[in-house]
This record gives structure tokens, C-alpha cells and sequence, in this order.
């Protein structure tokens, strides 16, 4: 990576460094979605697209995977499984 763009040896885009908690917010403020409607396009919806049953919402018997964001959009409180991976607090 660099100035931002992911980059093959020969110069090729390699892909994206959008991360998803960018994406998110970009979405918000590209669109006519409130919050709630960003995290579900970033969260539910693709896992039901890939048959994910257990996953996507904060739903008993889900896999408690989590990002707690503060107003700013920085990551404060990472889960996976319920477990804290991150914590900014």
C-alpha cells in the first residue's frame, strides 16, 4: 500500500483499502440510509446472502461478533464470539 492504494509489483490495483467501518459511514452519507439501515447493509444483509444463520444481528444464539464505534466513527470495542479482541476505552 501506498499513498492509500493498494498496489500489485507492476503497478496494478491489487484492490481496496476501504475498510468496512468506512464503508459504513460512506454509505450513510452517499445515500438516504440512517445508521441503522448502513450497519444492516454491512452486517445482515450479506450474511443471509451467503446463508449465514447465525450472524448479522444482535439476535439470541447469534455469533456475538461486535465493533463499538464512538461519534467520531473510531473503533472503541472489538468482539468475536462474545470475547473483547480491542479495547480503547
Amino acid at each position: 500500500v501506498r499513498d492509500g492504494a493498494a498496489r500489485l509489483l507492476d503497478g496494478r490495483l491489487a484492490g481496496s483499502t476501504l475498510t468496512l467501518l468506512t464503508a459504513v459511514f460512506r454509505y450513510q452519507s452517499y445515500t438516504a440510509a440512517d445508521l441503522f439501515e448502513s450497519v444492516r447493509a454491512a452486517s445482515l444483509t450479506p450474511a443471509k446472502a451467503l446463508g449465514l444463520t447465525d450472524r448479522g444481528a444482535l439476535e439470541p444464539g447469534f455469533s456475538a461478533d461486535m465493533l463499538f464505534v464512538d461519534q467520531m466513527g473510531r473503533n472503541r470495542m472489538t468482539w468475536r464470539a462474545g470475547d473483547i479482541l480491542f479495547d480503547s476505552r
